[in-house]
């Protein structure tokens, strides 16, 4: 065994996890570290699942070729998905700034250059929206 942080060999056995897994404590940097966590699932089975799902494979055909759980594969896509819907409410809210500000709603989407201007324009709006 050798210390991840430092790659010394000089590590003891230090407890272990909640997991049952062994911990080590290198002696070189005195930094703790343990085995691979086995928990964790390699990036490709994890690309391949949402491959899989956006297919049109069904959750439990993909937890048998894949070799992961279905509930695994549910919460990759919830988290891809929530990404987007994070995205789609921020470009919501700047549309409906340009829309509502005069100054930021030019065809040709030059905005004022004078600082201040801009700057009272946004502050009007959302004093008077929120």
């Amino acid at each position: 065994m050798t210390c991840q942080h430092c790659e010394s060999s000089t590590v003891v056995k230090n407890g272990s996890s909640r997991h049952g897994r062994q911990r080590w404590l290198c002696l070189t940097c005195g930094r703790t570290s343990g085995e691979r966590d086995h928990r964790r699932v390699e990036p490709q089975k994890k690309a391949s699942a949402l491959a899989h799902y956006l297919e049109g494979v069904g959750l439990r055909a993909t937890e048998r070729l894949v070799g992961v759980s279905h509930n695994s594969v549910m919460n990759w896509v919830l988290e891809a998905v929530e990404g987007k819907a994070h995205t789609f409410t921020i470009e919501s809210q700047n549309n409906r700034l340009r829309v509502y500000l005069a100054r930021l709603r030019r065809k040709t989407h030059c905005y004022t250059k004078k600082l201040a201007s801009l700057a009272a324009s946004i502050l009007l709006y959302l004093l008077t929206k929120f």
